[in-house]
């Protein structure tokens, strides 16, 4: 999926109660970890940190801490829950990442079809 600067618009993502800027940086220093990267790419579909934990060959509790990362960068989100087991699954929150290093720092993506872009 092309990214286009034209028609892209100011990033903001839902933070719990409020809204916040995205943070270049954090994106940068997460998808910089091979980790964080390979769960990034492994939750096309909704996956529990149990099946993060087994596809991607790390330890559980270091998969809850990379996905809280990535959490917390914006670039997974919970699965709103359908059944009462009570487990959560997580997607990717957005379809794709571009990462300009010119002056500014750039980050641009695609979420649920609309391209946006945030700077420092």
């Amino acid at each position: 999926m092309a990214l286009s600067n034209d028609r892209s618009i100011p990033c903001k993502l839902k933070d719990r109660e409020q809204l916040r800027e995205c943070n270049p940086e954090l994106i940068v220093e997460t998808l910089s970890d091979d980790g964080a990267r390979d769960i990034f790419f492994f939750v096309e579909e909704p996956r529990t940190v149990k099946e993060i934990s087994t596809e991607c060959e790390i330890p559980k509790t270091t998969a809850y801490r990379k996905v809280e990362t990535l959490l917390d960068a914006g670039l997974i989100e919970p699965v709103p829950q359908q059944s009462s087991t009570g487990v959560t699954k997580y997607v990717k929150a957005i379809e794709c990442v571009s990462i300009t290093y010119d002056e500014p720092m750039r980050i641009q993506c695609v979420k649920h079809g609309q391209s946006l872009y945030c700077e420092p």
